[in-house]
């Protein structure tokens, strides 16, 4: 590991990031027409540290037109 890095998960952006790491829940709104009416829907989703701690993964569940709808980004 570079003394960069190391540096950045002591006290730099990747400390930032670790620090988002948790369990969410909210309301995903999808308009499906310019100017029309927006789809709500709960959403629930884990932030979590991967490849020693150089990203986030977002997992997430929801529902798109009464679908249920999971990924990862």
């Amino acid at each position: 590991m570079s003394l960069k890095f190391e540096t950045s998960l002591k006290e730099g952006m990747h400390l930032f990031l670790k620090s988002m790491e948790g369990n969410y829940k909210g309301i995903t709104r999808v308009w499906l027409e310019a100017g029309g009416i927006s789809e709500d829907a709960p959403c629930s989703g884990t932030l979590r540290s991967v490849l020693d701690g150089k990203f986030l993964l977002h997992e997430y569940k929801s529902s798109l037109q009464g679908k249920p709808l999971e990924g990862i980004a």
